[in-house]
């Protein structure tokens, strides 16, 4: 029935239980329910293994499980001889079956039994495992069941299988014989141990079994050996010696007297049924999804998965400024169609995110359509919708960029002339307004549709010198992009900015890998300026940071550190870069990038890591100190007081995120050193921006992982996910000593003020 991993005296794996149905032997069995629920059958009685609780089956103990819905169940096995070879137990011991129905004290033990099961089995498929690391945990469980839930020995539970005699003399001779017969006995020899003659013992032993002596020993054996048949790694022989028959040819004989079958063909018929039960009723479950479902386990029970042993340093001077300043690109945000601009909660999230950080740009596609006919009245405005929505984002401090997509079938100038009617008279209105715009051109067919580009370029000129074009370079290849370079030369005077929208490479690779958001946008922007053309600007419209399949809850994957790591690296790169306005937008198909997709609220007044992330950075002033791969350094002038970033990317299957073996190498404790500072006392406030503190999935998870929550709880996480801080003051003489805890794509934002 194991479909695990057999590195250690156990095996362990997560499965999905239709039906099983195994031969007793002398393993035990330990099931716990991640998922679902299974019906059970054990010793003749039933019962239920519901989510979250336990399961114990005893060596030779007879059991059914079977269940019509979905289930994952995490199963381990163990042999007895685990514990017989202890020399600590004279009997082997016999756990309660049912774990879950315990006092509270025994609850604590077990929730210590469930956490190192998940533990094991994340070692068991993490690809590095720890050997020693798993037997602790093992053993450690093992303590547990037999300190606690131990409710017998084999001999008391063999005694209620046994005939039932009232002469205390056979009683005492068939336990003798339940832990001997494999070996040669006679009656003699059994009559000796109970000082009987030989007659009066083979009389006294038929009178209260109801068999002879030797009708008896052949049973036992024979029901003995019916068990070692389950194995086919067993030979015969081997077989008839472990059960105590005198030589195989008696064996073969007895064998088949009683049960019609000869040994081998029992052995073929049992292993051919089992082998079939293993394929057809017991599915093993991907390790993808043995990670989703894990994700959601150790964040409710609160299990510490991932640890320090790396240990870094970080050397930084304020003695001298650096040359260069920190110009971070232009914030968008995007609503997708202009019509969700007029919904309620999309103009609520806007008044927030422009109250408590202040982006520059908003974009969206189309232009709202008016009503067909004019109004009588002169002070009605025949652009009311575009008048209220202009207004509006002017009011919020926001620059529009609109994206007006020239469709595949415009082939003719009258196809065209016919298209950009239908946007001409709001424009004029624009105009008239002197509202400035950025208009993103999206054209499909770029050999042919660049004229009809240049032709709607001069257009939007007549009607205002104060719209400014683009154009929306649809790119995945350097092929792609080496292709355009004829044309990108001969329109540069009439492309004024050009907006990208960039996926990060798919990678089901588990480790670290590149950013590819990061590779891309270099070879754009160098490829450009070998075309001279390193003055239009460039806005990252729509990206991830994911590199794997699946959504953005599996493995509770967290990446502020991988968007400040894009937003610094692109710095220079980039006049602009767009993050969705929450994940509930309505997108048209163009939008369409993934799921994992930055977006700054999940829904109402909840921000995602990314809004958290943006708010540390851009915290910072342009006047940079110093800088390196993952930090920046700055002082504000203005508030005398310096400002340090530090995060901790890593590129990784999102997927992996659970294996701690993975993570154990990006985590680490830094020594940070600030060298230089006057001396002095420093009021220091540090920000931390971790998936524990500011990350929005573990706390949801915490409070059920519900779709559907009430006001009350939509308040407190909107109230509490929110990045860690800590105020401290320091006495610095010549430098500034800290420790960071860098976990997993976190973040820190330090601000450092001297107060005398």
């Amino acid at each position: 029935m194991s479909q695990g991993v057999s590195v250690l005296p156990f095996d362990i794996s997560l499965v999905s239980i239709v039906k099983a149905s195994p031969e007793m032997d002398n393993q035990y069995r330990l099931f716990f329910a991640v998922e679902g629920t299974l019906a059970y059958q054990l010793e003749g009685q039933q019962g239920q293994l519901k989510k979250d609780e336990l399961l114990m089956i005893n060596p030779n103990e007879s059991f059914t499980l079977t269940s019509e819905e979905e289930n994952a169940i995490l199963f381990m096995t163990f042999d007895r001889q685990l514990i017989e070879g202890t020399n600590l137990y004279e009997r082997l011991p016999l756990f309660v079956n049912d774990l879950s129905k315990l006092t509270l004290i025994k609850e604590s033990q077990l929730d210590i039994v469930k956490k190192n099961l998940l533990l094991i089995l994340l070692d068991c498929i993490g690809g590095e495992s720890n050997v020693f690391d798993q037997l602790q945990k093992f053993y450690e469980l093992l303590a547990i069941l037999v300190g606690e839930f131990v409710v017998g020995y084999q001999e008391e539970q063999t005694d209620e299988r046994l005939p039932q005699v009232e002469d205390p003399r056979i009683s005492e001779t068939l336990r003798y014989i339940e832990g001997h017969y494999q070996e040669k006995l006679s009656l003699e020899q059994l009559a000796n141990l109970q000082y009987l003659t030989p007659f009066y013992f083979s009389k006294l032993f038929k009178d209260e079994v109801g068999l002879s002596l030797s009708e008896y020993l052949q049973a036992r054996r024979g029901a003995k050996a019916k068990e070692l048949l389950a194995l086919p790694e067993l030979t015969i022989s081997q077989i008839a010696d472990a059960s105590g028959f005198s030589n195989e040819k008696a064996f073969y004989k007895f064998f088949r007297d009683t049960y019609g079958l000869t040994p081998k063909q029992y052995q073929k018929q049992v292993n051919s049924e089992s082998v079939e039960l293993e394929s057809d009723d017991i599915r093993p479950i991907e390790t993808e999804e043995i990670y989703r479902l894990l994700s959601y386990i150790l964040v409710n029970k609160n299990i510490p998965y991932r640890f320090y042993n790396n240990q870094g340093s970080l050397n930084l001077s304020v003695k001298e400024s650096l040359d260069t300043a920190l110009n971070l690109p232009d914030r968008l945000v995007t609503i997708g169609n202009v019509e969700n601009g007029e919904k309620a909660i999309v103009q609520k999230q806007l008044v927030q995110l422009q109250k408590e950080q202040g982006f520059e740009f908003i974009h969206f596609t189309e232009l709202l359509a008016e009503d067909n006919f004019s109004y009588s009245n002169e002070m009605v405005s025949n652009f009311i919708r575009n008048r209220n929505w202009f207004d509006f984002i002017n009011e919020q401090g926001l620059k529009p960029m609109v994206r007006l997509t020239l469709p595949r079938e415009v082939k003719s100038f009258h196809d065209l002339e016919d298209w950009f009617s239908t946007y001409r008279e709001t424009l004029v209105y624009l105009k008239s307004r002197e509202q400035a715009l950025h208009i993103e051109m999206a054209i499909a067919e770029y050999d042919e549709q660049f004229q009809q580009y240049q032709l709607v370029y001069d257009w939007m000129k007549e009607i205002s010198e104060d719209f400014t074009v683009g154009l929306k370079l649809n790119l995945t290849t350097q092929e792609e992009l080496l292709q355009l370079e004829e044309h990108l030369v001969n329109y540069q005077p009439i492309i004024e900015f050009y907006s990208v929208i960039l996926v990060g490479e798919i990678d089901t690779q588990k480790g670290t890998q590149g950013n590819d958001i990061i590779e891309k946008i270099t070879y754009l922007a160098d490829f450009l300026d070998g075309l001279k053309l390193e003055s239009v600007p460039i806005y990252l419209l729509d990206w991830n940071t994911l590199m794997g399949y699946g959504d953005v809850l599996s493995g509770t994957f967290y990446r502020a550190a991988l968007i400040l790591d894009t937003i610094v690296a692109l710095a220079d790169r980039l006049s602009g870069i767009g993050y969705w306005l929450n994940i509930g937008i309505d997108r048209t198909d163009e939008d369409k990038c993934e799921i994992s997709s930055l977006s700054l609220f999940m829904y109402d007044g909840l921000r995602r890591p990314v809004y958290h992330a943006l708010t540390l950075l851009y915290q910072l002033s342009s006047s940079m100190v110093a800088k390196t791969e993952t930090s920046v350094l700055t002082f504000d002038k203005k508030r005398e007081a310096y400002q340090l970033v530090i995060w901790n990317p890593t590129y990784m299957n999102p997927l992996y995120s659970l294996d701690y073996h993975s993570i154990q190498k990006q985590n680490h404790e830094l020594m940070v050193a600030l060298k230089g500072l006057p001396q002095g006392t420093y009021f220091i406030k540090k920000y931390t921006l971790s998936k524990d503190q500011g990350g929005i999935y573990n706390t949801w998870l915490s409070l059920g992982g519900v779709r559907e929550i009430d006001r009350a709880s939509q308040t407190h996480l909107e109230t509490t996910i929110l990045p860690q801080l800590e105020v401290q003051e320091k006495k610095v003489s010549s430098e500034l000593a800290f420790q960071l805890e860098m976990s997993f794509n976190s973040c820190h934002l330090l601000e450092i003020k001297k107060v005398n």
